[in-house]
């Protein structure tokens, strides 16, 4: 900081401070977001995890059309409407709240179980 120019009138120091105060508060800002590096973009994928993305993806839907129809439904509602509580949900597919756990512990065994007969694994 330089020294400040003396003041003729004693009454306008607090706007003088003021001003001040604010032109180095903008100049510390506009520094710091131009030293801010620049947030590196994920890299692309490879043409070999888009393809494998897509195979893993055409087989989930292939193996979750040969489910039941509650348990297509349950997979819908879960996945398109995570807002639901687990009794709005019960209500939708017309099942008693006590019995949700189970059909959803079901339907994911058997939905895990044809995806690894096909060959996939789940991590």
């Amino acid at each position: 900081m330089r020294r400040p120019p003396a003041l003729r009138d004693q009454t306008r120091l607090g706007g003088w401070l003021a001003a001040v105060a604010r032109r180095h508060a903008a100049r510390a800002v506009a520094r710091r977001t131009r030293a801010a590096p620049a947030p590196d973009s994920p890299p692309a994928p490879s043409p070999e995890a888009v393809f494998l993305a897509a195979e893993r993806n055409t087989a989930l839907w292939r193996a979750i059309d040969r489910l039941p129809a509650r348990h297509r439904q349950l997979l819908v509602l879960l996945a398109y409407r995570p807002d639901l509580s687990p009794l709005e949900v019960a209500a939708a597919l017309g099942i008693a709240p006590g019995s949700l756990s189970v059909l959803r512990r079901r339907c994911l065994a058997t939905l895990r179980r044809r995806l690894t007969s096909e060959g996939f694994s789940y991590p």
